[in-house]
């Protein structure tokens, strides 16, 4: 008694975690009517209540880099428009495209995380199991052109440094679907530097000839933090069968192999100092003393329905990330330039953290066409390093005791 209705997933497959979303017909007589037929019976029966009655959501979180289906969200009895933020709150971190996909394709990406958790004996999400096999089970995957499914889940590469930057992040992460999809090797897929799924925090990218790089990259790994020399060779795929480039088209990149040329464990301030940047901390209060700060938590998901959230005793850390994961695309990779801005929400503060002035003085703006008769601007602070989020997990409720100690 189920129809499936749409899916989508998000082409973030190269930063390592993708959300898959798969909405179904459920609990009604599908030989009644199909497609907009049935759905517009569901809605109908559904008025008195608000919601979309034969409507469950699957909302998937796959992880490929050691830990397969991650998470699992079950959606019932809610409509589309809460559905819909549900989804943006989840993908919002992400920094990727939604990519349609069919029956046949996400019952392959269910049972393939699937099996990754049997892989690394990594437990399933609560669940899971009752609905992997009310939902996915019986599907036959075999005409799934898996090659095409992982393209279409990768973004397409803007330059050679973005491709070098993910095949690295790949390399580290121990990714042998990943690097085998783009070098055609298992040689080149086995190889890896770290023990576990590591994670690259930096990444310097220099130039050697058109297909060849060599990467200082600093990641971590289980027992600690490395600093290796790395040689990337690539190859390209810009050039048409008339011997003419076209810019306009999306440059194809493959890998050819790695070799590390240098590896030695550091300290973890040594980290902190590469990947720490300078931030500014701005301090809002109330111009009513009365008015509770806290109230503005829903203007600011309003304002921004894909910021995450994280609730601590003294108030709500929100995070703002970019939209696209365009900081791959750059000679210098770093692990927090996804970063917009940090907000931490009190009762009678709001602290409001950003690393560069074009994104404060975009922030300010809103704040004063949203905000601008409740709250002020009474202090900045610039920095040299990221402090506000040390403070927020202090569980300090004053920012200058904080400071002083």
């Amino acid at each position: 008694m189920k129809k499936f209705k749409r899916a989508f997933c998000t082409n973030t497959r190269l930063m390592g975690t993708m959300m898959l979303m798969v909405e179904w017909f459920y609990g009604f007589d599908i030989d009644m009517g199909s497609g907009v037929d049935l759905e517009n019976r569901n809605k109908k029966e559904a008025l008195d209540f608000g919601y979309d009655r034969g409507l469950v959501s699957h909302v998937f979180i796959l992880d490929a880099e050691g830990l397969g289906v991650s998470d699992l969200y079950i959606l019932k009895d809610m409509d589309q428009e809460a559905r819909d933020l549900f989804y943006r709150k989840k993908y919002g971190g992400l920094g990727g495209v939604n990519i349609d996909l069919g029956e046949d394709q996400v019952a392959y990406l269910v049972k393939k995380y699937r099996r990754k958790n049997e892989w690394y004996n990594k437990p399933l999400p609560e669940d899971f199991e009752e609905v992997y096999q009310d939902f996915y089970d019986g599907y036959d995957t075999e005409s799934v052109d898996t090659v095409a499914l992982f393209d279409s889940l990768c973004k397409e590469m803007e330059s050679e440094y973005e491709f070098v930057n993910y095949m690295i992040m790949r390399f580290v992460a121990r990714d042998w679907d990943g690097l085998l999809h783009y070098s055609g090797s298992e040689l080149v897929a086995a190889s890896h530097i770290s023990q576990i799924n590591g994670a690259l925090l930096y990444n310097y990218i220099e130039r050697k000839s058109q297909d060849r790089y060599l990467c200082r990259a600093i990641y971590e790994d289980i027992d600690g933090y490395y600093d290796a020399n790395i040689v990337v060779n690539i190859a390209h795929e810009d050039v048409e069968e008339d011997r003419l480039v076209y810019y306009d088209k999306p440059k194809k990149y493959s890998l050819r192999s790695f070799m590390v040329m240098s590896k030695e464990e550091i300290y973890d301030y040594e980290v902190f100092d590469m990947i720490s940047k300078p931030e500014i901390v701005d301090i809002y209060q109330p111009i009513d003393d009365d008015y509770d700060m806290s109230k503005l938590a829903s203007e600011l998901r309003g304002i921004y329905p894909g910021i995450q959230e994280l609730a601590y005793e003294k108030g709500i850390l929100f995070t703002q990330y970019y939209q696209d994961n365009s900081h791959l695309d750059s000679q210098v990779y770093l692990i927090n330039n996804d970063l917009m801005f940090n907000i931490f929400l009190t009762e009678n503060i709001l602290y409001l953290a950003t690393f560069d002035l074009d994104t404060r003085s975009f922030v300010e703006y809103v704040f004063k066409d949203s905000f601008g008769e409740k709250i002020r601007l009474v202090d900045s602070l610039e920095f040299e390093q990221n402090l506000l989020f040390d403070f927020v997990e202090s569980g300090n409720d004053d920012f200058y005791d904080f400071l002083d100690n």
